[in-house]
């Protein structure tokens, strides 16, 4: 009876781990979906935006459209609403 529970605790803890692994890599970019970099990522320099030279290289990121303002850079928010608009797409 212990080896029973013993294998059924074993299962339940490969269970609960896995999933959670699982669920991390579900969550690459918090805004975007699989594959998209979080603003965190996306900002390189850490100057509080995108600019256009760090956006170059995220796949699936339309830079002219997501720059609402035209300012040359994404805040936060545009770069947000463009990565879930392109998650969307997919």
């Amino acid at each position: 009876m212990r080896l029973l529970s013993k294998v059924v605790l074993f299962v339940f803890a490969l269970f609960a781990f896995s999933t959670v692994g699982f669920a991390a890599e579900q969550k690459p970019g918090a805004a975007g979906g699989p594959g998209m970099p979080s603003f965190s990522q996306a900002d390189k320099d850490k100057s509080g935006s995108v600019e256009q030279s760090e956006a170059a290289g995220i796949a699936g990121l339309d830079f002219a459209t997501a720059d609402k303002d035209k300012d040359g850079k994404l805040s936060r928010s545009e770069f947000e609403a463009a990565t879930k608009a392109g998650a969307k797409k997919q």
